[in-house]
């Protein structure tokens, strides 16, 4: 028993600092009830608050701007998305419209319309 405990005091940690976890959203925030350390200066709790609030906006940003390269296999897929290749003119086959074209899209939305009526 007696050496249990002293392996228990050997490896256990007492922590001073608190921090919180900027990837959990937090709704509101409260001051410690009793802290160690008071802040006393209103610069100091200023630039406590702002650094709080950097880590926030860190957390939220997507994995494209936090970090340089893909951090996992899986973000490689998608990470680089500028085309590899020039557009061309002839390449670019858009959708356009003629009066014919203009005259069957009304006429299959009628027959939609009828269909659906029913």
């Amino acid at each position: 028993m007696r050496e249990n405990v002293w392996k228990e005091q050997q490896y256990q940690l007492m922590y001073r600092t608190f921090k919180i976890n900027p990837f959990k959203k937090q709704h509101l925030l409260t001051e410690k009830a009793m802290p160690q350390k008071a802040l006393e200066d209103d610069e100091e709790k200023e630039r406590v608050v702002v650094t709080f609030l950097e880590e926030i906006r860190r957390a939220r940003l997507e994995p494209r701007k936090k970090y340089t390269h893909p951090q996992t296999s899986s973000q490689e897929i998608g990470w680089y998305t500028s085309p590899l290749i020039d557009q061309d003119q002839r390449q670019d086959f858009h959708r356009k419209s003629t009066e014919i074209t203009n005259y069957m899209d009304a006429a299959w939305r009628l027959k939609e319309q009828i269909k659906y009526s029913k």
